[in-house]
């Protein structure tokens, strides 16, 4: 007999296959409002029968004996990826199983069928189909089954039906509220579907994974529905203040927003749980800055360049911070300290140009007359060389570029450098440090 059957098999498995499944996209055809997905409901999303041809194979007569053996011839060519030979076995099993033993079970694996076979097909759209014929079908005798709703939550979104997907990933969400990845998956289908509770699942995430992206996302949600985005942030903060990715996402945000108090409470307890951490350090210079407290912020810096004597970065701050506090020979000692680390980055240059610029700012504002000496604009021309050597470096280009032409209005003329003899030694004892 099984003989018998394994020669019709798929030619009978595909007439069957193309018969529900066509039905089951029919179906979904009439139901979704491409041009108003937001109208839909869950109950749209499923196939409107759950007739199928295989119904003919289900009677009260066969006995559990039978069930098992078509189990077996299922298991078995399961077991080999013969799973068009196998969906027949399956079904049989599923219709005229009355132990309870195999029916739960076998949803999960005929699904699995036709999700495999649709792999390979051409047009793998009919399996697809046929597979949420198998999972629906499966739900609606077993509703809480979590693999079903995974599978279901899977295609809908692999075929673009988010609507449709949102349901299964509540399913499984209400079942694993810690788990990370149906949460994130649950969250990003609400928010694209416009649904203000994406907000409570993205805070949910958040407790369970504070990376930084999943804060962003927050905020992101947060704005879009009107509401404050730095609650987002404090509120991942407060419930732990030892996560240092919380910390420093706080920090960074306060620091956008000016909020130099908080940032600094934020930066100071990443720092309680990695003295080193260099943007924690960075972020805590800036802060302290921001207050005005210069004299921390310098300490803050000083313990960068400790900790980090061959970082661009670090070296390159303190230069800055040196250059805001008129101490431009330290400030030089410490740009040409972060050239010497790598002298094909391009961001030692743009300091020592804004070093040269801040002494400009600073010399000229000495005097009395509100206009730029000879010597001034000699320094500009250093600034806009600096600036130059900078652009061997890609990453720079635009910027150096950028401030060679807000300085060049500022360069010496040519009566300029013919009443001075073209002269390029900088005599301004202002400038002493420059020698």
């Amino acid at each position: 007999m099984r003989f018998f059957t394994e020669n019709f098999k798929p030619i009978i498995c595909f007439v069957f296959l193309m018969m529900f499944s066509a039905n089951f996209a029919f179906a979904q055809d009439d139901m979704m409002d491409e041009d108003n997905p937001a109208a839909m409901s869950s109950e749209d999303c499923k196939p409107k029968s759950f007739d199928t041809p295989y119904m003919k194979f289900q009677s009260d007569t066969i006995p559990q004996r039978q069930v098992e053996i078509w189990f077996s011839f299922a298991q078995e060519d399961f077991k080999h990826k013969e799973y068009q030979k196998a969906i027949p076995y399956y079904w049989k099993v599923m219709l005229n199983d009355k132990s309870g033993r195999y029916e739960k079970f076998t949803y999960s694996k005929l699904a699995e069928c036709y999700s495999e076979m649709g792999k390979t097909a051409e047009d793998s759209r009919a399996y697809l189909d046929s597979t949420l014929l198998v999972v629906y079908k499966g739900l609606r005798e077993f509703p809480n089954n979590q693999g079903l709703h995974y599978r279901a939550g899977s295609l809908h979104r692999r075929l673009n039906q988010n609507i449709c997907a949102i349901p299964h990933y509540e399913a499984l969400v209400e079942k694993n509220p810690e788990r990370a990845s149906y949460l994130k998956i649950l969250a990003k289908l609400l928010f694209d579907a416009e649904d203000e509770r994406c907000i409570e699942i993205q805070q949910r995430l958040v407790k369970v994974d504070p990376a930084v992206e999943n804060n962003n996302l927050l905020r992101q949600m947060l704005e879009f529905f009107g509401k404050d985005p730095m609650q987002a942030v404090i509120g991942a903060f407060e419930q732990d203040t030892t996560n240092v990715s919380s910390a420093l996402a706080l920090g960074k945000e306060a620091l956008i927003t000016g909020n130099y108090k908080l940032a600094l409470r934020a930066f100071n307890a990443a720092l309680l749980v990695e003295p080193q951490n260099l943007d924690a350090l960075d972020g805590k210079a800036k802060s302290l800055e921001g207050l005005g407290q210069m004299s921390g912020a310098m300490t803050t810096l000083k313990q960068m360049v400790n900790y980090y004597p061959s970082n661009i970065g670090a070296l390159s701050n303190l230069a800055l911070a040196y250059a805001s506090l008129k101490n431009f020979s330290a400030a030089r000692s410490y740009a040409f300290k972060a050239r010497k680390v790598d002298p094909g980055k391009g961001a030692s240059y743009m300091v020592m140009g804004r070093i040269l610029e801040e002494a400009v700012e600073y010399c000229s504002g000495k005097r009395d007359k509100n206009e730029y000496t000879y010597d001034d604009k000699l320094v500009f021309e250093k600034a806009g060389a600096e600036y130059a050597k900078a652009k061997r470096d890609p990453n720079y280009v635009t910027k150096a570029d950028s401030r060679i032409r807000a300085l060049r209005p500022f360069y010496r003329t040519k009566e300029e450098k013919f009443l001075k003899n073209n002269r390029t030694n900088i005599k301004d004892t202002c400038y002493d440090w420059l020698k």
